[in-house]
This record gives C-alpha cells, structure tokens and sequence, in this order.
C-alpha cells in the first residue's frame, strides 16, 4: 500500500475541494499508510443538525408518535448503518480513500469502475482488489454508501414501522371501499395489494397508511372473502371475480368432475378401477391434445375430485365406476401403523406376483389386490420412506423370502 502514502497531498486535496463552504470538520488520518489524509468527522452536533438530510429530519418526525420499541429498533439500524463512516479501523479507512480515489479519477466507483481503475494503476497490487473492499463492508452497496455514493435500505426498518401499525376493523373496510371506488370490477386481494402500496407512497392520499398484509384481514374477517363481503360487495360477484374470470366455480363442480372421470375410465382397457395415476395420464394427454389443437380446456385434477367427495372412492363410487362395496373397502383405513414385517410381506407378494418392481407397478398392483381381497397394503411412499428406499426395501424383501425358503 506504499503507493497510498505517495499519493496522500493529492488526495486530501481533492478531499478539501468537495467541502462545502464553511465546513470545519476535523481530520483524522491511516497511521499505518503514511498518515496520508483520508476521512473526516463531525467537530460539533449543531454543525451536524444544520447539514442533516430533510428526508431523516421528516423520519424521526414521524418516529415520534412510534412505540419506544419501534424508535429503538430504527435508532439501532440507523447507527449500523452510518458506523463505517466514522470507523478508525485500517481496512475500512484505506477501501474507502481506493473508492474515492476511483471516483474521482473515473466519475464512477462501481465495482466494474473500480476493477478497470484499479488495473490502470502504476503499482495495481499495492491497491485493494474489489473483493477485499467487498468483504470490508459486506457488500459492494454498503462500501458505496460509504463514501455517500449510495443509499442502502434496510427492509427490517419498514417492516417494523408497518407492523408497529395496528388496522382496525374500521380501518380495513375504509382502505376496501375506497379501493372499489377507483376499481369496481376487480376483487382479487394480490390487485388490492398492488394499489394500497402505490397509494402508501402519494402524498395525495386520503389515509396516514393502507394495509399491504393479508393478516389482519383474516384476523377481522377469517378470510379475502369475508373481508369483501363485510366491505358490501355481493357473493355473486366476489365468485365471479375472485374464484377467476372463467368461472372456476363451474368447471370445478361435481358434474364437471364426474364427467371427465367417466371419460377417462372409458379409455381404460379391460375391467380395471380407474387409479388416480391413470387418471392423472389420461388429464395430461387430454389437455396436450387440445393445446395442439389450439384450444383452451381445463379438466379437474385428481386433487379437486377428492377435495369435491373427500376421498378418492366416494368420487368414483359417485360416477357409477365401483359398488357401494367396494367404496366402504378402499375407505377402511386401518389405524395402526405398519410395522416393519408387514412392508416387507407386501412388497414380497409383489415380487412373487408380479414380473415388474417398479413403484408405479407396486401400486397398480395393490390397488387391485385390495379390491380383490378387501386386505389393506402399504403404499410404495411408505415403503420407501420407511426402508431407505424403494431399491433397499426391494432388495430386503427379497432377502427376507429367500429366509423363509418362499419362491
């Protein structure tokens, strides 16, 4: 770092010339570079609040009718943030006169800037590289703020001034019924989201603040559409608009879902229950066929079938694709866990009966093993989460039969 003590008149020159006028602050200096002239600090607290940034004048005006917790929690950021200005340790010192120094020879200290600037130097390996400024100040933002170059934001401090705000009852309907106002066709919350923040940051608005957080709606109202209904909006129209444009409502329906179950069992081959994997499949096939086609269709998932009639057998059993019987069969959960023995004894039916060992294959054949004999069998999931893994329990199903001398 020689080069820094040879060019230190030069520097505290240019440091001299950025004062403005009036400016007595005194100086400090490196003692380990030469005492080469490289920050300075506040003589007095008059002189400070005289030159004192009206945007943090008008915060800390706000500030005052915070809870002492919320002005805490400010003042403690606010003074993390503005401690490397006056830090004496070497390092800080010496990043922050290498990004003054590229500043003013380059107009710029970006780290790009600073990188070209510094491989321009007679002696580069005697300046710090971008990366030790980097880590000196954590990040590249915080090295430019500085040297006042740049402003870093700590989200934490809005958060907690925005939760430090507690929305009443009142409160919230207000925000809502104004935002109907100037948006009577839309409903959706993420729409309402967008325009509370556009209105937090106009001075014309008709409220000190509007709510950006789902939370106190549920907490008033349970829910988005509570909130909207308590608001004086319709159900009608609160189904029409938030549940989606296309009436998702009405695609998603018993009918609709009985409807493409029937489809999709017709597909199937022989006499087979139709499985959710296989309605699964025929759902894929049968909405890339219409994207090829250049139409627009949308078929329930298995999720919504069972999310319409609770479990995956009432929805069938409801279709007309299995009796009663079989309904009550698949619906008999048992209780108790499965024991270890009892995942390797299916698993080893199933290799014993069938020629594949796949986890899909697993499960197509439970599901007709199940309906044949009313017995309940683990899931492939289980299985695998429980063994260590589909290929180990394979393998120690196998082990286990052959212990037993079975085929």
């Amino acid at each position: 770092m020689g080069v820094m003590a040879d060019e230190g008149a030069r520097r505290a020159t240019y440091r001299a010339s950025r004062r403005p006028p009036g400016d007595k602050r005194t100086r400090y200096v490196v003692p380990d570079h030469g005492g080469a002239a490289v920050g300075t600090a506040p003589s007095g607290d008059g002189q400070l609040l005289a030159r004192a940034d009206p945007i943090a004048l008008n915060l800390f005006a706000q500030l005052r009718a915070q809870p002492v917790e919320t002005q805490r929690a400010v003042l403690l950021a606010a003074r993390a943030r503005t401690a490397t200005r006056g830090a004496s340790t070497p390092r800080t010192l010496v990043s922050m006169f290498a990004l003054e120094a590229c500043l003013h020879d380059s107009g710029s200290c970006s780290k790009p800037a600073y990188a070209t600037w510094r491989l321009q130097q007679e002696r580069p390996q005697e300046w710090p590289s971008a990366n030790f400024i980097a880590r000196t100040f954590t990040s590249w933002l915080k090295a430019e703020a500085a040297i006042g170059q740049a402003v870093v934001v700590d989200p934490r401090i809005g958060q907690v001034i925005t939760r430090g705000v507690r929305y009443t009852r009142t409160d919230l309907l207000e925000g809502l019924r104004e935002w109907f106002a100037s948006n009577p066709a839309e409903l959706r919350q993420w729409r309402y989201v967008a325009w509370a923040r556009d209105r937090n940051r106009r001075t014309d608005r008709r409220r000190e603040s509007y709510c950006t957080n789902q939370e106190p709606f549920i907490r008033e109202f349970g829910s988005w559409r509570g909130a909207l209904l308590e608001a004086g909006r319709a159900a009608a129209d609160i189904d029409s608009n938030v549940r989606g444009r296309i009436g998702a409502h009405e695609l998603y329906s018993e009918a609709n879902v009985l409807k493409h179950l029937r489809r999709a069992a017709a597909l199937l081959k022989g006499d087979a229950a139709l499985t959710m994997n296989a309605y699964a499949r025929y759902r894929k096939r049968a909405i890339a066929d219409a994207v090829a086609k250049g139409d627009l269709i949308i078929i329930p998932s298995e999720r919504s079938a069972i999310a319409r009639f609770e479990t995956w057998a009432n929805a069938l059993h409801a279709a007309g694709l299995i009796d009663t019987d079989r309904r009550d069969k698949r619906n008999t959960h048992r209780t108790d866990p499965f024991s270890d023995d009892e995942l390797l004894d299916a698993l080893g039916q199933f290799i014993a009966a069938s020629p594949r060992s796949s986890p899909s294959a697993y499960s197509a054949w439970r599901t007709a093993e199940q309906d044949h004999t009313g017995q309940r069998l683990p899931c492939a999931q289980t299985i695998s989460q429980r063994l260590g893994g589909w290929a180990r329990a394979r393998a120690s199903a196998r082990q286990r039969r052959q212990e037993k001398k079975l085929p």
